[in-house]
């Protein structure tokens, strides 16, 4: 042991980072490139520039104030990430424009669809 300690270097003062962090922004989509993958981020349209903290296993979008907008699994790690359900149901019974109904149904299962466009066309006929 002593004659390893002769050789080897000494461990740094300061911790290495195991994240990376950049500033990205998002399009006109709401969606961040991580990873090559264009990841939909909710609220995101709000900022003109965000934090990306990228893990090895996983992200988090921060916004410049601090609050954690999205959080999940990257691209590569092949697993499945959780759909905020509530905030898009709510955002289509609120608004219901053309770029709205496109980027959510593009994340729901075509079942869904059905009962979300049902639910749509009774919020339009109400507000008549």
């Amino acid at each position: 042991m002593e004659e390893e300690g002769k050789f080897g270097l000494a461990l740094p003062e300061v911790d290495y980072p195991v994240f990376k962090q950049s500033m990205v922004t998002a399009n006109k989509y709401g969606e961040v490139r991580i990873d090559g993958a264009l990841i939909h981020v909710p609220r995101s349209y709000h900022y003109s520039s965000l934090y990306l903290i990228l893990y090895w296993d996983h992200y988090k979008v921060v916004s410049t104030n601090g609050e954690l907008l999205s959080k999940g699994p990257r691209p590569y790690m092949n697993q499945t990430r959780e759909i905020p359900m509530a905030i898009y149901i709510k955002k289509l019974e609120l608004e219901a424009t053309i770029h709205c109904i496109f980027s959510v149904f593009s994340l729901f299962a075509w079942k869904n669809c059905t009962l979300l466009k049902y639910r749509i066309n009774n919020t339009k006929k109400r507000a008549c």
